[in-house]
C-alpha cells in the first residue's frame, strides 16, 4: 500500500500563553507516532504527514494520546485531532 498524505486541525492550540505547544514539539511527537515527512504551518496547531493505512480514528486517538503530557504541562486544551486523507489538487504543506 502506498503512503498518504494526511492533515490535522488541532483546536485550541496557542490560543494564549498557557496554551502553548512549540510546533517543533508538535512534528516530534507526530513523528514518535511513525508519520513521515511531517509539516506543521506557523503556530496554528495544522499539521500534514505521510502515513500507510487509512484509519484515521485510530490516528486521530494516538495523537489525543501523544498530546495528553503537553496538555498537563501547560494547562488543558481541547481535544479535536481532525485527521483526514489530503485530496489530490489540495495544497501540500
Amino acid at each position: 500500500m502506498s503512503k498518504a498524505r494526511y492533515i490535522a486541525l488541532l483546536r485550541g492550540i496557542n490560543v494564549s500563553a498557557t496554551k502553548t505547544i512549540k510546533m517543533a514539539e508538535l512534528r516530534e511527537l507526530l513523528a514518535s507516532l511513525g508519520f513521515e515527512n511531517v509539516k506543521t504551518v506557523l503556530a496554528s496547531g495544522n499539521a500534514a504527514w505521510d502515513a500507510d493505512g487509512d484509519d484515521t480514528a485510530a490516528m486521530q486517538a494516538a495523537i489525543e494520546h501523544g498530546m495528553k503530557p503537553l496538555r498537563l504541562q501547560r494547562g488543558r486544551h481541547r481535544d479535536a485531532a481532525c485527521t483526514g486523507r489530503a485530496t489530490a489538487g489540495q495544497r501540500s504543506f
